[in-house]
């Protein structure tokens, strides 16, 4: 099952699993890794974002991506996570 985020701002695609840690690929790395029990067997997926928070501009740009991932998958696939906030605090 692919999984696939596409960066609209950079014009970039990542297909995962992958071990990068130094871009914004690597926050939906380790999303992927903590829901790895949830997503077995919901099959591959294609994820797209843009954002208007400037990167490193203190603003929890990476909190607002880890959110709005599990969010999104939560609704998309019904993973019925309850607690989201939690979550993203222990990949951010």
């Amino acid at each position: 099952d692919t999984r696939e985020v596409c960066a609209i701002d950079y014009n970039e695609k990542q297909i995962f699993p992958v071990d990068e840690t130094q871009s914004w690929s690597a926050y939906f790395s380790r999303i992927f890794k903590l829901l790895d029990d949830p997503l077995k067997g919901k099959g591959g997926f294609t994820i797209s974002f843009c954002s208007t928070i400037p990167i490193g501009g203190g603003l929890s740009s990476s909190s607002a991506l880890c959110i709005g991932c599990l969010w999104g998958l939560n609704k998309l696939l019904d993973l019925q996570l309850l607690q989201i906030p939690q979550l993203c605090m222990l990949e951010d």
